[in-house]
Parts: structure tokens; C-alpha cells; sequence
């Protein structure tokens, strides 16, 4: 597939090893920010957090572009929309913590709660998801899934990444347009569907072998998910971004100053 240079050259078959070890790799280095941004103070700190909004960024839409979508389509479907609502969450938070001073107690107090959020939603995926993402034995599934999801680290170090004071909303506006660049829609699902209606075929879980309905069905809703995932994402935080407006930045229940 042709594109922008950051794309990787993958020169031996895929497995979906190859995959989930991309993911792996991207939730340790997230742990591993997440860490130093809560030792940092002042511009490291401000500097730490927009690398950490353009890494989540790339990473969240990739997952909800491709990865998602193909976990719903092999059954994972309710985990695969709980991951999607912890992620329109987290963007909720980074919005939060974009109008407070990086060294108040307000920030440490949510940051924490962001942090313990991000671990959680990582770990859930892990557990949840990847089970079914093992069943995908398809290799041109594997490619499009591989391809955006191992371009994900230097898609966030791009010389053209957005601003420092670029909000997260706006960051994950900009990874969908590149993301989007390289996958057109619906394409792995497709490859999925051809094997749901062929009992035996990569990619079809043993169970429904005898009942292609509920696998075209079960396609149905992932496909639907693949093609509104990030824009719901995108609507939920405009929505909540206008209802902190009217209510203000700080919420009934959580003191500024408490302590994690």
C-alpha cells in the first residue's frame, strides 16, 4: 500500500503476534509516560502532556479505526464498545486538564485519575480483546491492521504533529485524517465477511461455522462501529466540552485540592 514514509515495511509473513505486539509495545510506553509526566513540573511537564495527547491520539483512533471494529466482528463486541466509551472519557479528562496549571493541585488530582483510567482501559483491552484478535489468521487483514497500527509511534512524532497548545480534540481530528490516508473503509471487514460466509476460512471463530447469520449479523454491527466509532468520539467531546461551559470547569464532588 503506498503512502507517507512512516508507514512500515513488514518483510516476513504476519501473524497476529506481529499485531498485538505493536499494541503491547504502545500501552508500555504509555505506562512508561504516564510515570514521568507525574514526576515533571513546569514546560516538561506542558511538554510531556502534548506527547502524551498526540501518542493517545494516534493510538485511540487507530484502535477504534481498525482494532475494534475487528474484535466486535469476532466476538468481542460489548467489550469493544466499553473500550470506546472509556476512550471518549479519557478525552473528556484531557480537556479538563488542558485549562488547568500543570503544577496545581486541580491537575495532579484528575491527572491521577486519568492515569489510573488509561492503565485500566489498557489493561481491559488485553484481557478482553485480544482473545478475539488471536482468531484473525487472514493476512490481508493482518496487513491493514498491522500497517496502522505499527505506524502509530512515528505518526505521533511527525514533523507536522499540531501545536503545543493544540487541544486533544483537534489532535484527534488530525490522527483520523492521516490514519484515513492509508485505510479505506470497511476493507478488513470485508475480508472478514468474505470468510464468515465460507465455514472454515481465517478469521471465522469456530462457533458460528453453523450459523453464517449470526456471523454476517454480528459483521453488521462492527462495520457500523468501524464507520461511526470516532465520530461519535468526536461528538461526545464537543458535547461535553459545551456542557462545561455552561456548568463551569469544576464538577459537583471532586475538590480541586484532593490528593491521590
Amino acid at each position: 500500500m503506498s503512502g507517507p514514509t512512516y508507514l512500515p515495511d513488514q518483510p516476513h509473513p504476519l501473524h497476529v503476534e506481529d499485531v498485538l505486539g505493536a499494541l503491547r509495545k504502545q500501552h508500555e510506553a504509555t505506562r512508561t509516560s504516564l510515570a514521568e509526566l507525574d514526576r515533571e513540573f513546569g514546560t516538561s511537564r506542558r511538554t510531556s502532556l502534548h506527547a502524551l495527547k498526540c501518542q493517545l491520539a494516534c493510538h485511540e483512533t487507530a484502535e477504534q479505526r481498525i482494532v475494534h471494529p475487528v474484535a466486535a466482528a469476532l466476538g468481542a463486541d460489548p467489550a469493544a464498545r466499553d473500550r470506546i466509551e472509556e476512550e471518549g472519557r479519557a478525552g473528556e479528562l484531557f480537556g479538563r486538564l488542558e485549562k488547568l496549571d500543570v503544577d496545581s493541585e486541580e491537575f495532579d488530582a484528575l491527572f491521577g485519575e486519568l492515569a489510573d483510567d488509561i492503565r485500566a482501559h489498557a489493561a481491559a483491552e488485553e484481557q478482553d480483546e485480544w482473545p478475539a484478535l488471536e482468531q484473525v489468521r487472514d493476512e490481508t487483514v493482518l496487513g491493514q491492521m498491522f500497517t496502522v497500527v505499527e505506524a502509530v509511534p512515528q505518526m505521533a512524532r511527525r514533523i507536522d504533529v499540531p501545536a503545543l497548545s493544540t487541544a486533544y480534540e483537534e489532535l484527534l481530528e488530525w490522527a483520523q485524517e492521516r490514519i484515513d490516508e492509508q485505510l479505506p473503509d470497511g476493507m478488513a471487514l470485508d475480508r472478514l465477511r468474505e470468510a464468515d460466509a465460507q465455514p472454515g476460512q481465517p478469521g471465522e471463530r469456530s462457533d458460528d461455522a453453523g450459523a453464517p447469520g449470526d456471523g454476517r449479523h454480528r459483521l453488521k454491527r462492527a462495520a457500523g462501529m468501524a464507520g461511526l466509532a470516532v465520530g461519535a468520539y468526536l461528538v461526545g467531546r464537543r458535547r461535553g466540552g459545551r456542557s462545561e461551559k455552561q456548568a463551569g470547569t469544576s464538577k459537583p464532588g471532586r475538590p480541586g485540592g484532593q490528593k491521590r
